[in-house]
């Protein structure tokens, strides 16, 4: 399921970039939340490639969450003016 969003997020991103951002972080937030649960039942059954790969998909997700955060305040702040000639 949570490929599907991110499949509608991959072809609408700019517009939603632009109007909101939340959809976005959400989806995101959800995967944050499947590792974690991921990496908790790798921590209980003793599996440390699992418990690598939920750590490494949380850390992709946080970059992913602030460069989301970053690209929406960018593209919704006024341009800068450009500079006058001579």
């Amino acid at each position: 399921m949570l490929g599907a969003g991110f499949l509608y997020v991959g072809i609408r991103l700019r517009d939603l970039l632009t109007t909101r951002a939340t959809p976005i972080l959400v989806l995101i937030y959800a995967n944050m939340a499947m590792y974690a649960v991921s990496g908790a039942n790798s921590l209980s059954a003793g599996n440390t490639k699992g418990q690598v790969q939920a750590a490494i998909g949380l850390a992709i997700s946080a970059y992913l969450v602030s460069n989301v955060k970053r690209l929406a305040a960018e593209m919704t702040s006024d341009p800068a003016p450009p500079p006058e000639g001579p």
